[in-house]
């Protein structure tokens, strides 16, 4: 288990000088840096502890001009030291970095009273006692103060003393998304190497050599070598500073706020919704500034009507976010903080102030698909649920296998429901279909679209053609081609109408194949015309006889004849049109409508000009 330690703390308050103490370390790199005596961009080191060994350890500029630097470094910070000055007390920057660190998921504070060699006893427990009760406002009211002196060692070891015990005893945040990723806070290039990123792994755990991807513009790279701590290492976790050797793209493509990691581990985006808590009331519309991930990134801050704590933001460009990623928002000009928070949902959608945002906790994944299906009456589809979500398709593939079969959730072609869901959709269906039977009582079926005209449900495509599978499989309905029926539904017919029909059967039975057209009909029974055509058109929709074309009718016990027929001279041998045509004794306008309405049946096959029976 890695974790990552961070100073924070007003400027001069001895945070440099305090990590070069305990690591050995100078973090001021910069020229400019050693020139000024402060510290204007993050600097990193690690520091070696009795029980825990190596951990990462990163100092942070103080100045309020180089808050932006300070976020990049706070970013990910698990440990806090909080720096501040025996002689001095709590200031300016001291307050806004508490602020800063309360927003964050840093877990742990340890104050370093540093400097202490510089007050007496009585002054140094006065401060003590200061900042204890200062703290008491805030969740780190139980934080240790530890009066400390980078110049003449005391109270040193007592600080590797608490940061160890709280290294042993930190447990990392759960977070069931597996995908590891980096944002970037430097990258250069070594001679004889290419290009390195540096940053610490904010989740996960990555080896080398791997695939990787570079976010914003999806840039597919390649990770050489990884090092931790100035050693190469053939792996690294979450809460390690590293370092990876890349290839596959060129140095000027790489810069600070991009993040590299598994494919699909981030997004990129220009919306994200926010959960955030506000230190300052903001106004909606305003333009802010937004540290995610190691990106200062610019936009255009948007309040909701129904919950103050969620906001989106529309970004200027596009950034890269993944889901519970930390945030601080901050005014565009004059930088002052507003307030932090996390990401709720990346790839956010715009919306009115007035809508309600829907989000899901990851906490637990497949109860985060429930929530995400939650008891939308339209079903959600997997796009949806993965971008709520904050995850890929792939990530969840296996967890919906689950709920499926802990029937939990039922899915239609991507559109999925929670069961109780689906169940109230499809009666409000039935009775629909129901009220049409009543309706029209002589009609056997109804176009699906005519249902669902009524019901107003927005089924369609491969959706709509599972769920009615699903509900001829249940026993609700039969589906008839693009019709559908109650299963229970018949046409009955009068007792005339039953007569009639009687002995139109009996004339079409008289014949194998070579049926009457309806004029025959109506001649051979005396009747008119019309009356045949009514009681042709009843019967098929009371699924009494089979209608092949439009002129053509038969019985089912004239088409099981024929089927017989056919079985008894081909068996399983490929037969031609024409040669049906001959063992039936019949014409082509009879033979040919038949044998195309056997294929639909799935009684034949047809191969090229050939056919044989399945």
């Amino acid at each position: 288990m890695a974790i990552l330690i961070g100073t924070a703390g007003h400027v001069d308050h001895g945070k440099t000088s305090l990590i070069r103490a305990l690591t050995g370390v100078d973090t001021d790199r910069l020229p400019e840096e050693k020139k000024r005596g402060m510290t204007i961009d993050v600097g990193y080191a690690f520091v070696s502890l009795p029980k825990s060994g190596r951990v990462s350890i990163v100092d942070v500029p103080g100045h309020e001009r180089f808050l932006t630097n300070m976020l990049v470094g706070a970013m990910g910070v698990d440990v806090a030291i909080l720096c501040i000055a025996s002689d001095e007390g709590v200031k300016p920057q001291t307050v806004e970095h508490l602020e800063i660190l309360e927003m964050l998921p840093t877990s742990t504070l340890i104050v370093a009273l540093t400097k202490s060699d510089l007050v007496d006893a009585e002054l140094l427990e006065l401060q003590k006692q200061e900042v204890e009760t200062w703290l008491g406002k805030s969740r780190f009211r139980k934080s240790l103060v530890i009066p400390v002196s980078a110049e003449t060692g005391a109270g040193m070891s007592d600080l590797i003393v608490a940061l160890d015990n709280t290294v042993q005893e930190f447990v990392p945040p759960p977070d069931p998304n597996p995908l590891w990723y980096m944002p970037i806070d430097r990258a250069f290039v070594l001679q004889g190497l290419g290009s390195v990123v540096t940053g610490y792994i904010a989740r996960g755990s990555v080896s080398a050599p791997t695939d990787a991807v570079l976010m914003p513009g999806n840039k597919r790279v390649r990770i050489r070598t990884i090092q931790v701590h100035d050693s190469a290492v053939e792996s690294s976790e979450r809460g390690n500073r590293t370092a990876f050797n890349i290839t596959g793209i060129d140095a000027e493509e790489v810069r600070r706020g991009m993040i590299i990691g598994a494919a699909n581990a981030v997004v990129e985006t220009n919306i994200v919704d926010l959960k955030i808590n506000w230190i300052v009331e903001p106004n909606h519309g305003m333009e802010v500034r937004i540290a995610i991930g190691s990106e200062d990134a610019f936009g255009k801050l948007f309040l909701n009507d129904t919950d103050t704590s969620m906001a989106q933001v529309r970004f200027t460009n596009s950034c890269a976010a993944t889901k519970g990623q930390p945030v601080i928002v901050r005014r565009h000009s004059p930088a002052t903080l507003l307030g932090g928070g996390t990401v709720i949902t990346p790839s956010a959608q715009i919306r009115r102030k007035s809508d309600t945002i829907r989000y899901v906790d990851l906490t637990n994944v497949e109860e985060g698909i429930i929530a995400a299906i939650h008891e939308d009456p339209n079903g959600v589809a997997t796009q949806e649920i993965c971008r709520l979500m904050g995850v890929s398709q792939q990530q969840l593939g296996d967890h919906f296998e689950r709920l499926i079969k802990e029937r939990r959730i039922m899915g239609f072609a991507g559109i999925w429901y929670q069961p109780q869901v689906f169940l109230a959709q499809a009666n409000i269906f039935l009775t629909a279909l129901s009220d049409l039977h009543d309706e029209y009582p002589m009609l056997l079926a109804h176009s699906r679209e005519q249902v669902l005209v009524r019901t107003g449900q927005r089924w369609s495509g491969k959706p709509l053609e599972r769920i009615l599978a699903k509900l001829a499989e249940l026993g609700k309905i039969d589906v008839i081609g693009t019709r559908v029926k109650r299963k229970e539904f018949k046409i009955t017919l009068n007792p005339k109408q039953e007569s009639f029909l009687q002995r139109v059967e009996a004339e079409l039975n008289k014949t194998l194949i070579n049926v009457p057209y309806a004029s025959d009909l109506a001649s051979d029974l005396s009747v008119p015309v019309q009356a045949i055509d009514e009681i042709l058109i009843m019967a098929t929709n009371a699924g009494r006889i089979i209608k092949v074309l439009d002129s053509l009718y038969y019985t089912f016990d004239q088409l099981e004849r024929i089927k017989d027929n056919l079985r008894n001279v081909f068996g399983s041998r490929p037969f031609m049109a024409s040669e049906a045509k001959d063992a039936l004794v019949t014409s082509r306008k009879f033979i040919i409508p038949v044998l195309e309405y056997l294929d639909t049946t799935g009684f034949t096959s047809r191969i090229d000009d050939r056919r044989v029976i399945n």
